[in-house]
This record gives structure tokens, C-alpha cells and sequence, in this order.
């Protein structure tokens, strides 16, 4: 069997609506007891990059290809990331926009503003940092309000560690795993959890590929675990 059609691979785990690595392994060993698991690894990572599975899970896939989740910087957002990159070079930050949400949310808001998501050792100078440069930053904890209340701001938030972020560039961005969970939580999405969270949750589920695992590693690194899966079990249990 050609290993690397694709059609022959579909073909094997049509069935399988969740695939693991067990499964791949234990599906070649049937009939060649000397494969081993490095030559497993190595065709699950060609399929990947073939578009044959994506990764769903750590050593768990779906057949399809990857459906990613890009976010596309304004230019005020990027020249901001620019400019913190370079005076504080060695300090762990991304930054996004409330407008990204508007691709897979149901309830549109008219703001729009930037989020600069910081270590916490860095917070404050971050923010003395950007009042000296832009109008209308705030400190997240000075925000009584949603974030609908506010356009075009510049609003600073603690980063957890370990949040799932992504190069962009020569900056950080977040990964979609961890805009999910910010959504759910966090105080200032208000606007988004009263207006259909569950049609935004179906949407970035039915739209992007998802890590289940890092979306929850996530958000037991904020406290908040059992609260994101009991909102999230309908479509983790489709995975």
C-alpha cells in the first residue's frame, strides 16, 4: 500500500472520527510486526503536512486538512507590537484585536480595540511605556465596563504563562485555543457571553481545527478548567 495517497489513507480510518497514534501504529503492526513507532511518527507528520490528518489533541488527529486560524494585524496593532518589541526585547507579550472575534461571532460589535496581553512583571511598564506614545491605554483592571464600552484603545491585560501564542512576523500573536477561552472567562467579553457564546463556540469549532488539549491546558492555567469544559463538552466530545 502507498502509504502517502491519500485516498488510500482516508480510506483506512473512514470510520474513525477521532484518530490516535495507537490506532496507526496498531493498524501497521498487524502486518509488519518491525515497524516501529519513530517510522510511525514520521508518516503521521507527512500526512499532516499533506493535508491527510490534522492534529486535534496531542497524539490524536482527524482526516482533513488543517483549518487555521489566521489573525491579520492592523497597522496601528503591528507598528504597537513593533514598537514594544524593540524596548522591551526580552519580555513575553502578544497582541490582538477585538475585531478578530467579528470572523466567527454572531453578534457584531462597532469598537474595535487592541489588546496587549503582558507578563505581569512587565504590566506597569508597558503601560507607562504606551501612555507616553498613544492616547486611551488602560490598565485592564481599571476597565469597569465590557469592552464595547471602549474604541480604539489600547487595553493591557496580564499574560498567563504557557498561553498558547504564535509567531507573527517578528511578534506574538494568539493562537485561536486561547481567544476561545478568553471569550468564555474573561469579564471584559462580556458583550460576546451574553450575545450566543455557544453559536461563537460552534462557529470556531466548525470553522477552525482546534487543540483540545492545549484549549484546556490553557484554561487549567487561568483556574478555570471545569468551567470552559462543562461550556465546551458538547463539541470536546465530538473530539
Amino acid at each position: 500500500m502507498d502509504t502517502d495517497n491519500k485516498a488510500n489513507i482516508m480510506d483506512l480510518f473512514i470510520n474513525n472520527s477521532v484518530i490516535s497514534t495507537d490506532d496507526i501504529y496498531n493498524y501497521f503492526k498487524s502486518f509488519d510486526p518491525n515497524i516501529n513507532r519513530t517510522t510511525i511518527n514520521w508518516r503521521i507528520y507527512n500526512w499532516i503536512k499533506k493535508g491527510i490528518l490534522k492534529r486535534i489533541g496531542r497524539g490524536v488527529y482527524e482526516l482533513g486538512e488543517t483549518k487555521r486560524f489566521n489573525i491579520v494585524l492592523s497597522d496601528k496593532a503591528n507598528k504597537v507590537g513593533v514598537y514594544l518589541k524593540k524596548h522591551f526585547p526580552y519580555i513575553d507579550f502578544c497582541i490582538w484585536e477585538s475585531s478578530v472575534i467579528n470572523q466567527f461571532a454572531h453578534y457584531l460589535t462597532n469598537s474595535n480595540n487592541i489588546f496587549i496581553d503582558v507578563e505581569a512583571d512587565a504590566k506597569e511598564s508597558v503601560i507607562l511605556y504606551l501612555k507616553e506614545r498613544y492616547s486611551s491605554v488602560y490598565n485592564i483592571n481599571d476597565i469597569r465596563n465590557n469592552i464595547e464600552d471602549y474604541t480604539n484603545a489600547i487595553i493591557v491585560r496580564r499574560l498567563v504563562s504557557a498561553s498558547p501564542i504564535e509567531k507573527y512576523n517578528d511578534i506574538f500573536i494568539p493562537a485561536i485555543e486561547k481567544i476561545v477561552v478568553d471569550i468564555i472567562i474573561d469579564k471584559e467579553f462580556l458583550c460576546y457571553q451574553n450575545n450566543n457564546i455557544n453559536k461563537i463556540i460552534e462557529a470556531v469549532f466548525n470553522h477552525f481545527t482546534i487543540n483540545v488539549n492545549k484549549l484546556l491546558r490553557y484554561s487549567s492555567r487561568k483556574g478555570k478548567k471545569d468551567e470552559v469544559k462543562d461550556i465546551l463538552q458538547l463539541y470536546i466530545d465530538k473530539k
